[in-house]
């Protein structure tokens, strides 16, 4: 992995490399450019004014690190925002995904603490999920595996964070768009069912693209705790 600055050096070290019997491949990525408070922070080699990835890793923690490097193509410049992977708000990338999984977690615990109900996979309660945006998150939950087997054989790992913010963008819009008219927990047993063992589903999905990425998924956030269960 190359900065752009020495694609100039690709053709040459390649060539180097075969000669002595060997293959080298290089991927390019373009520069970062880090705002602190959304202005640009200059930083210059030569004049010994630059800013270390140990610094940043000290300023916004590993989880934000990493999945913000992540948010663009490697060939695609990245404007790394400080301030912002500081914040626990929705506007931040990484824990808007991180609410999400929590927010799964919470309506989980719910069900178990005050129905005593568990997630359980059962075909006939299945077939009670109907709504668009529920086919659409079955699907999202089944899409995963031959996502990241596929984002691991080009080398684009940034599919994930894309897949990550989708699907959970679908999960908030389903889960405010129905909070009044189709609740997880309900008096109705086979959607209770249903909908609890979605939940399951999309909270163990986030989880596992999140450990590819080695980002955390938290199972409590003050947020998410103190959030009503609308959907419950």
């Amino acid at each position: 992995m190359w900065g752009a600055d020495h694609g100039g050096y690709v053709a040459r070290m390649k060539a180097a490399v075969a000669a002595m019997g060997g293959e080298l491949e290089v991927i390019l990525f373009q520069l970062v450019n880090l705002l602190k408070e959304g202005k640009p922070f200059k930083m210059s080699k030569r004049a010994a004014n630059f800013v270390t990835l140990r610094e940043v890793l000290e300023e916004a923690g590993s989880d934000a690190t990493r999945f913000f490097f992540l948010l663009r193509r490697g060939d695609m410049a990245l404007d790394f925002d400080v301030a912002l992977a500081r914040k626990h708000t929705l506007d931040n990338p990484v824990f808007y995904v991180q609410y999400g999984h929590a927010r799964c977690a919470a309506l989980l615990r719910k069900a178990q603490e005050e129905r005593g109900l568990s997630p359980s996979f059962d075909v006939d309660a299945l077939s009670s999920l109907r709504l668009p945006e529920e086919m659409d998150l079955l699907k999202r939950v089944l899409q995963l595996p031959d996502l990241v087997a596929s984002a691991a054989h080009t080398l684009e790992p940034h599919r994930i964070v894309f897949y990550l913010q989708e699907t959970i963008a679908a999960f908030h819009a389903y889960y405010t768009k129905y909070k009044k008219t189709e609740r997880v927990i309900s008096d109705d047993a086979a959607k209770t069912k249903a909908r609890l063992y979605l939940v399951w589903a999309l909270k163990q999905t986030l989880r596992n693209a999140l450990a590819v990425l080695g980002v955390s998924a938290p199972e409590r956030m003050d947020e998410a705790e103190r959030e009503p269960e609308a959907l419950a």
